[in-house]
């Protein structure tokens, strides 16, 4: 598994009325895949400008090259990430 902090901007959820991290909508996970924002503010005090939110994922090594491998994510994105075990 592979633990990361991502950064990522907030979207309309397409399915629902309400907005989400748009790497959760991009990126689809697989089982035992964990995602958290962990930007640490209300949302009443996020900026709209710029529109990013902190995501920390816990994810298979697959998941994780789909990451870097989207073009609005990849190395620029990736805040910091390591292997873990489990």
């Amino acid at each position: 598994m592979i633990r990361a902090q991502i950064i990522t901007r907030w979207v309309p959820h397409p399915s629902m009325a309400w907005f989400a991290p748009a790497i959760w909508i991009n990126i689809p996970q697989a089982p035992g895949d964990a995602w958290t924002d962990v930007t640490a503010q209300p949302a009443a005090n996020l900026p709209t400008a710029p529109n990013v939110v902190v995501i920390e994922v816990t994810v298979n090594a697959a998941t994780f090259a789909a990451i870097l491998a989207h073009p609005d994510y990849g190395p620029g994105a990736v805040l910091w990430s390591e292997t873990i075990s489990g």
